[in-house]
């Protein structure tokens, strides 16, 4: 039941807020969009059954309005970690080791996107 309504929510976010919305920001795989595409999907509490047509409709991937690099970052940064989920593992675990946590999927995710999109990682 959780997946049908996220899944509807989802086409009714997509379609109030058109893919193009997002071509600025994801659309070239600058370190920087490669960046905010790895923060969003820290951000985003995105089920792992949702992440994919999330990035595909939403952003714009499947239209080509969203380059392979910050939909990978999305991609890896989103099941990863989870707004709700640092707030859990900040109450268990403390602040600047939760900050290290997120840090630390931040910029891996940041850095795969970046080789990824502009060629120098082949997956």
């Amino acid at each position: 039941p959780i997946l049908i309504g996220g899944t509807f929510l989802v086409g009714i976010i997509a379609f109030f807020l058109p893919p193009e919305t997002f071509q600025p920001f994801f659309g070239n795989n600058s370190l920087a969009a490669n960046f905010f595409a790895a923060i969003v999907g820290m951000i985003l509490y995105m089920p792992t059954l949702l992440e994919v047509p999330i990035i595909g409709t939403t952003f714009g991937y499947s239209a080509g309005l969203m380059a392979p690099g910050p939909a990978l970052a999305l991609l890896l940064a989103g099941p990863t970690i989870s707004l709700p989920s640092v707030l859990v593992i900040s109450r268990i675990l403390g602040a600047k080791k939760t900050a290290a946590y997120v840090a630390l999927v931040v910029i891996f995710a940041t850095m795969a996107g970046f080789l990824y999109g502009n060629g120098m990682l082949l997956i």
